[in-house]
């Protein structure tokens, strides 16, 4: 009988690793340096995703075995209690500490604090928040979902942070820690009852090593500039479009190299203009909530928010040609469709995979795709293909991925570029300043071309 097992990439890809190979498992390949998502040693087969999606494949029963951190999966069981996940054993590794943190500036040295008063938690983990804040019957509440970062939030645009961390970031200090998270074992419930996973299991035992003492000092550090309360707060991008980001910054004499404080708050050369680095995929919604006056995002993103927001009021300023992609449909080499005229009636129920949830339900309704679901993930989309997604909604930028993992694009839905978006309240009150730096970012762009 074959068995079906999730593994995680990045960060507890070397412990999982090690944890396999003690058992006699070999799987040749499972390293950083591999490109496949795809590894067969019977009697089973092992395919990897992100760490955060493998409780939502385990519980479906698309996988009978999966290895992810703890916390992912107390967060799926804080949304979802019923759901077919449980967990089996600690594997001794990827130790981080799930807690509240907060800063200097927001008032708040106890749990105490917390009381009586409006409270913005900022969080990957929106469901364990929720959870956590009616258990401590907070009265007002206002919790904001991200995809990262959550620690940069503090204490500008939330008072709190939920998150995991394994090390203690210079700005904050813990207020309480929730659990200590390892990577941990989980089964698919009616797998578990009704299928020997033995085989498996019997070989994965916890790594031998010491648990880390506690991340948190509870110490009070100086955190040195405060916000002035007329900046304008400007939201930049981590990842692949951070650097040519700063690079337009520094074309356009706003940023000349200064040091940076990790991904907090810190002044550019531009008069009262303040930034925060956080993920692009936050930004829409952080600059529609006020968070932010101005941000630099994906065009791919902008549009995502606005088919969940139609009314929101968020307006883009600028485009950039700085961070360009193809937002895609994709499908594997393997089935004879073509193009997007042979979708329909492909398959008998379309599973439609994308971290772009919105422009793949826009893609699936306006092609008339049925039935179809839409499967959210959080990325390293193209391994859903073609044993857990038959169509998949994609950035693409060379192809050279797509075609690694014997896929082919069908479809392009719409080209993608950085692009300036700005909150319209904050065009009303802060309209000459931001049109200066608009002008200012606008010049310099037009320099690259």
């Amino acid at each position: 009988m074959e068995l079906r097992i999730a593994l995680p990439k990045g960060r507890l890809l070397a412990g999982a690793a090690e944890v396999i190979r003690r058992g006699g498992i070999r799987i040749e390949g499972y390293d950083d340096h591999s490109r496949s998502y795809r590894f067969c040693s019977p009697p089973f087969q092992f395919k990897v995703f992100r760490e955060k999606d493998i409780p939502i494949q385990v519980a479906i029963g698309s996988y009978d075995l999966g290895i992810c951190g703890r916390q992912w999966a107390l967060e799926l069981l804080s949304r979802f209690p019923k759901s077919n996940l449980v967990s089996l054993r600690s594997l001794n590794f990827g130790w981080e500490e799930i807690c509240l943190a907060t800063c200097p500036g927001t008032g708040i040295s106890s749990l105490e604090d917390l009381k009586g008063r409006k409270i913005r938690i900022a969080t990957e983990y929106p469901y364990l928040a929720e959870s956590l804040a009616l258990r401590m019957r907070l009265r007002e509440f206002t919790i904001y979902p991200l995809w990262g970062n959550a620690l940069v939030y503090p204490p500008e645009n939330a008072e709190v942070a939920l998150t995991s961390i394994s090390e203690n970031p210079c700005h904050l200090f813990g207020l309480f820690s929730l659990a200590r998270a390892e990577a941990v074992l989980i089964a698919n419930q009616k797998s578990w009852q009704e299928k020997d996973l033995s085989p498996f299991t019997s070989l994965i035992s916890p790594l031998r090593e010491e648990v880390p003492p506690p991340v948190f000092q509870n110490r009070m550090p100086d955190i040195g500039e405060k916000l002035p309360s007329d900046a304008i707060r400007f939201a930049l991008p981590d990842g692949h479009q951070g650097e040519p980001t700063f690079e337009l910054l520094s074309r356009a004499g706003i940023h000349k190299g200064k040091k940076l404080r990790g991904s907090f708050y810190f002044g550019l050369t531009f008069p009262e203009l303040w930034a925060k680095v956080i993920r692009p995929q936050d930004m829409p919604l952080q600059v529609a909530q006020e968070n932010f006056d101005l941000a630099v995002t994906g065009e791919d993103w902008l549009w995502e928010h606005k088919l969940c927001f139609p009314s929101s009021p968020v307006r883009k300023l600028l485009s950039f040609p700085i961070g360009r992609v193809n937002i895609c449909a994709v499908v594997s080499q393997e089935v004879t469709v073509n193009s997007q005229a042979s979708l329909r009636g492909a398959f008998s129920e379309f599973r439609v995979i994308s971290e772009y949830v919105n422009i793949a339900d826009w893609y699936a309704r306006r092609n008339h795709l049925s039935p179809y679901r839409v499967i959210p993930t959080f990325g390293a989309s193209e391994s859903f293909l073609s044993e857990d997604g038959d169509l998949l909604i994609e950035n693409v930028q060379t192809g050279a991925t797509i075609r690694q993992q014997n896929l082919k694009v069908i479809d392009t839905l719409f080209s993608s570029s950085a692009c300036l978006i700005a909150n319209e309240e904050s065009l009303n009150m802060k309209g000459k300043r931001i049109s200066h730096l608009v002008d200012t970012l606008k010049q310099a762009s037009e320099q690259e071309i």
